[in-house]
C-alpha cells in the first residue's frame, strides 16, 4: 500500500505529539510509519521525518522524548537527543521586531492583493531571529548527518527572498541536517539557514502541514499528523487563533488531495491534548503528559468509523525497509 505520511509543525510540543501519534499508529494498527512511501516534514515534522528515515521506530521516538531507553535508535542519535536543549519561550515579542519588506514582494502584493496570506506577509515583516540554530543544535545535526536518506523524504522550507515554498529533497538537494534546520527556522526566533546561497526559514510560514505537495503522487492513502490544528476548538479563546488558521490551511490542502483521488486521514489534537500542549510551542516541561495524552487522543481518532475504514489496509503490515522504492 502506497502511503504518504505528512508531519506538520508545532515546535517542541509538536515533536512530542508526533511521537505519541506515530506510537499509537504503530501500536493500534501494527503498521510501521517508517514504511511510508513518501514522508513530508515541516518544521518539527522535518525532525520526526528525518529520524524515521534514519531508522528510528515510532516506539523509540516516544522513548527519546521522555528520556527512556531505546531499542533500535542508532547510538549517535540517542546520545545526542539525550542532551537537553532548551530555548526561550516563543511569544509575541519576537514578532514585534520588524523590518521593511522586500520591494519585490511589495510589488507582487500590489498586483495581487487578494492572494496575500497573513502569515506569509508577517514573515516578510519580521526581523531575523537572533538564535543560531546551527550553533545550538550542533550535536544533533552531527548525529543526524548530512547524506540524504535512501527513501523519499521531502522537507518543506520557505525561501526568504521571495517567500516561495521549496521542497528540499525534491526540488533542491541539500545536506539533511541543514535542510531540517532550515525547515525549523521560525521567523523572528531563529536565524535563517543558508543553503546554496539562499536563505531559508520555517516551512510553516507557508503552511503548518504542506500536505498538498503530495497531490500529484501515485498514493493510495495520505496520513496527516497536524499538531498545530485541533478538534472541537473553543469558539472564543485567544489560544485557538493559531489552531483555526492551521486547520483552515490543512482543510484546503486535504481538499486538493481528495480532488486528485487520494484518500486522506487527518490526526489532530482534541481538547485534552490541546490543554497538554499548552500555548508555548517551544516548551519541553510537559512532554510526558503530551506523550500520554496524545497517545490516547490519537487512539480515539483511529477508532472513528471513517478513519478505521481508510486505514484498514495498513493493519498488521510488517516493517520491511528493503521493500521501499529508492528516492529519485
Amino acid at each position: 500500500m502506497r502511503v504518504g505520511l505528512v508531519l506538520g509543525g508545532g515546535g517542541a510540543v509538536g515533536l512530542a505529539y508526533h511521537a505519541a501519534a506515530l506510537a499509537a499508529i504503530e501500536h493500534d494498527l501494527g503498521w510501521d510509519p517508517r514504511d511510508a512511501r513518501i514522508i513530508v516534514g515541516t518544521s518539527a515534522g522535518s525532525i520526526t521525518g528525518a529520524l524515521l528515515r534514519r531508522g528510528v521506530p515510532a516506539s523509540d521516538l516516544a522513548a527519546l522524548t521522555v528520556g527512556a531507553p531505546t531499542y533500535e535508535t542508532p547510538a549517535a542519535i540517542a546520545g545526542a537527543l539525550a542532551e537537553p536543549t532548551s530555548f526561550p519561550a516563543l511569544g509575541l515579542r519576537q514578532l514585534l521586531r520588524l523590518r521593511p519588506p522586500n520591494p519585490m514582494l511589495v510589488r507582487s502584493w500590489a498586483r495581487r492583493p487578494w492572494r496575500i496570506d497573513p502569515a506569509v506577509a508577517l514573515t516578510a515583516l519580521v526581523a531575523d531571529g537572533q538564535i543560531d540554530l546551527a550553533a545550538q543544535a550542533a550535536a544533533h545535526a552531527e548525529a543526524l548527518g548530512d547524506p540524504w536518506p535512501e527513501h523519499d523524504l521531502w522537507i518543506c522550507a520557505v525561501r526568504q527572498r521571495d517567500l516561495r515554498r521549496v521542497v528540499l529533497g525534491r526540488d533542491v538537494d541539500a545536506p539533511l541536517s541543514r535542510a531540517v534546520m532550515a525547515s525549523c527556522s521560525i521567523p523572528g526566533y531563529f536565524c535563517p539557514v543558508t543553503i546554496d546561497d539562499h536563505r531559508y526559514v520555517d516551512g510553516g510560514a507557508h503552511s503548518p502541514t504542506n500536505a498538498d505537495v503530495l497531490r500529484r503522487e501515485a498514493l493510495d492513502l495520505v496520513i496527516v499528523v497536524s499538531p498545530m490544528s485541533g478538534r472541537r476548538l473553543a469558539r472564543l479563546h485567544p489560544g485557538t487563533i493559531v489552531r483555526r488558521y492551521a486547520g483552515a490551511k490543512g482543510t484546503a490542502e486535504v481538499a486538493r488531495l481528495r480532488q486528485h483521488g487520494i484518500p486522506t486521514v487527518v490526526l489532530e489534537p482534541g481538547p485534552d491534548a490541546i490543554e497538554a500542549l499548552g500555548h508555548d510551542f517551544m516548551s519541553t516541561e510537559n512532554v510526558r503528559t503530551i506523550i500520554t495524552t496524545g497517545f490516547l487522543d490519537v487512539g480515539e481518532q483511529l477508532q472513528q468509523p471513517f478513519t478505521r475504514t481508510l486505514l484498514e489496509g495498513l493493519r498488521g503490515r510488517r516493517h520491511d525497509a528493503d521493500a521501499l522504492p529508492a528516492s529519485a
